[in-house]
């Protein structure tokens, strides 16, 4: 027994390593441990290179601790403000393609962004160049005023309008500047927000496909792409992120619904909204691949000799930095021969550190947590590399860009277009893929955006990818798309394919979906539950709604019209679905709105749709609802004032009592096979028929089982077909 736990022990104290062990270059993994045990790293992955070739991949630890799977070379981190050089260098691209001038006054150069007429603009903010941005000499001190891109409540307030990038960019240079430009240099976030809207402007293109063309694929940097905050939202083979014990927790101010107390690594969608400034992510290799591109170690060089030397000069007097600098984005450290170029990321959940040094061994290191001390932890990496490189004797010749650029996957296009005009959902594209002999493919579709910005459901399931595996080394993903509920703009995904085999990457293959007048309602609810219908029964109820005054006398339902049951406001209309539609299909739903336009919806007509009514008709709280006993007369089984609340419903004292309780329902006529659960217990369904007063609403009769007395309130819900209602609320004395 002493033996087995001695044996456990060691297992569970000894750090957890991946990737290829390099005999030459241990050094590096004894160096960098205790940095790692030191700050409490869950993990880390590294990687160098020496004149071009990576010498050393390595995963630290574990990227999902409480699951205990360890980091891989591969595995994917926020890159923070590591992505600031990445705008940067996009930027740079433009200047030597002769599109963007440096010392061009930025405002020129995002006139569609104009600045807020109250407050006045401030008119120093017209001389700064796009330059100064990049050195961050521009004007803005976050140490004064914080990063004016966080604010994102206070710029939707102020333009009255939702947040995004655009909109985050035009509060910031709405704000005056903290100090005079070109006077004094102040890191901040703010400049690089900019930065990506300007390259945004010039190319026409997201600032994500900008980089991909210009950066990312020229260095065969495929995994680096837009980041997202939320946990749920997550890519596969992404880390999980850590912050300190004891850190401060963050609401969810930008999330739909009530903010929450909420880890700040994962409190609100950030990094979608700063792409140019933070919100990238890629892994160790890729971030190796781009560096090393940057002036030809490895491969053709992506920048001019002119934009490179631009990299390293000095911000212009009355600006002083002593020692290391800051020139174009890049940290410069002089050294003998040259510069060193480095460039740190730090955010709620992740430090990391990227340096280009002047011998040609260019190294990288990504973490999943920030320590409360942020900066000892950067000097700590640094130490530690330098002692490691100090202590090598001779350098490996080997290469392993090999092994994490496979062949392992070819794809046959890198576009499918497709083109939908009136809802019609367009054919299913296929794409084939050839994987390596004995592997299989995995497809993961990434979040759709449209004119560049993610979509919210549903427009975000707007793509479906199916994998059908063929006998042979080959296989056919059928790629469809549907354009329901989106409304007219060009809409794109990723499509991801991967081997199980870690060490071959994935390949990325962009969808493009233009939907042109698809004009469509904003949604389609269950007239009861009001929850969104994905499909609706003959004879029930239905709530459509649009951007604009409806005509309800206009609706139509396979051509047919539909009997108005009523309307909340001139954009909403609640109808009943004709008896006569034919189950198994789709049905059309259109409507005129008050300027002649059509919109249009397919809905899938199913046996059933179940939903109950409320006291307050939200599809929620105390049930619409009547009881009584034997042959009394029904009561209400709720009370109305201010809000809706369950009255108690007596089940008598005797066991002869029979109590009823009749509940308004839709989407269920007809049905024999219903289950009615209150508190969790099935009752007994005594019958289901049509109200005489109400249109498409069902009246659902069952019987209460004396075994609920003193449950107090209780949820019904309603069950057939596999399909459940929403759940409403009665309560048993």
């Amino acid at each position: 027994m002493f033996v087995l736990f001695s044996v456990l022990l060691l297992a569970q104290s000894t750090p957890v390593l991946t990737g290829r062990e390099v005999p030459q270059l241990s050094a590096y993994d004894a160096a960098l441990r205790p940095v790692f045990e030191k700050w409490k790293v869950p993990g880390a992955a590294v990687a160098i290179t020496d004149n071009g070739r990576l010498v050393y991949a390595r995963g630290f630890g574990f990227a999902d601790r409480d699951a205990g799977i360890p980091v891989q070379p591969t595995s994917l981190f926020r890159l923070a403000s590591i992505s600031k050089t990445l705008a940067s260098m996009t930027a740079l691209t433009l200047v030597d393609e002769g599109k963007l001038n440096l010392d061009a006054k930025f405002l020129d150069l995002i006139p569609h962004l104009p600045q807020a007429s109250n407050p006045a603009p401030d008119p120093r903010m017209a001389s700064v160049s796009v330059r100064q941005l990049l050195q961050h000499v521009a004007g803005f001190d976050r140490d004064l005023a914080d990063d004016h891109v966080i604010f994102y409540n206070t710029a939707s307030r102020l333009f009255n309008a939702p947040v995004t990038k655009d909109l985050m960019t035009r509060y910031a240079i709405s704000q005056r500047l903290d100090v005079n430009p070109g006077t004094k240099y102040a890191y901040g976030n703010t400049t690089h927000q900019i930065v990506g809207r300007i390259i945004e402007r010039i190319v026409g293109k997201p600032f994500e496909d900008v980089l991909r063309e210009k950066i990312l694929l020229p260095s065969g940097a495929t995994s680096i792409r837009q980041g997202r905050g939320l946990l749920e939202n997550r890519h596969p083979d992404e880390v999980k992120y850590y912050d300190y014990p004891g850190a401060p927790l963050t609401t969810t101010p930008v999330v739909p619904g009530a903010p929450r107390p909420t880890p700040r690594q994962y409190g609100n969608n950030w990094l979608e909204m700063g792409d140019s400034y933070g919100g990238m992510i890629g892994n160790a290799i890729d971030l190796m691949k781009y560096i090393n591109a940057l002036e030809g170690r490895r491969g053709t060089a992506l920048l001019r000799p002119a934009s490179l030397a631009t990299i390293v000069q000095r911000p212009a007097a009355p600006v002083t930095q002593t020692g290391a600098y800051t020139g174009l984005t890049w940290r410069i450290t002089p050294v003998t021969g040259g510069q060193h170029w480095w460039h740190s990321g730090g955010a709620a959940g992740t430090r990391n550190l990227l340096a280009r040094r002047q011998n040609n061994r260019d190294w990288v290191i990504l973490t999943n947590t920030r320590p409360e001390d942020e900066d000892s932890i950067i000097q700590d990496m640094f130490d530690a590399m330098s002692a490691a490189e100090a202590r090598v004797t001779a350098w490996p010749t080997h290469d392993l860009f090999t092994e994490f650029t496979g062949s392992a996957i070819s794809t046959g296009t890198e576009l499918l277009a497709f083109q939908s005009s009136g809802g019609a959902a367009p054919a299913a594209q296929n794409l084939q893929v050839t994987l390596s002999p004995a592997a299989s493919a995995t497809i993961d579709p990434v979040m759709a955006q449209v004119n560049g910005l993610p979509v919210a459901t549903p427009a975000s399931h707007w793509l479906r990818i199916d994998r059908r595996t063929g006998t042979f080394a080959s296989a056919a993903v059928s790629v469809s798309v549907d354009p329901r509920g989106l409304e007219s703009g060009q809409y794109e995904a990723l499509v991801r394919v991967s081997t199980p085999n870690a060490v071959n990457g994935s390949h990325y293959v962009r969808v493009v979906l233009n939907v042109v007048n698809a004009a469509t309602f904003t949604s389609i609810r269950n007239g009861a539950s009001l929850s969104a219908a994905v499909a609706a029964a003959p004879g029930s109820r239905l709530i459509v709604e649009a951007a604009e005054d409806l005509k309800a006398e206009s609706i139509l339902a396979g051509g047919i019209s539909v009997q108005t049951v009523g309307a909340v406001s001139a954009r909403r209309v609640d109808f009943v679905l004709p008896s006569e539609t034919a189950v198994g299909s789709d049905i059309e739903l259109t409507a005129t709105t008050a300027s002649g336009r059509t919109v249009r919806a397919k809905m899938p007509v199913e046996p059933v749709s179940p939903g109950l009514y409320s006291a307050a008709r939200d599809g929620k709280g105390a049930a619409l609802a009547m009881f009584w006993r034997g042959e009394s007369e029904p009561q209400p089984a709720y009370l109305c004032g201010e809000t809706c609340e369950t009255t108690q419903i007596d089940l008598g004292e005797s066991e002869e009592d029979s109590v009823s309780l009749q509940l308004a329902a839709t989407g269920i006529r007809g049905q024999s096979d219903l289950t009615v659960q209150i508190g969790g217990e099935t009752v007994e369904v005594v019958a289901v028929t049509p109200s005489e007063s109400e249109p498409g609403v069902d009246l659902l009769t069952v019987r209460l089982p004396r075994a609920l007395i003193g449950q107090g309130e209780l949820e019904v819900a309603v069950t057939s077909a596999e399909k459940s209602s929403n759940a409403v609320k009665i309560r048993i004395k």
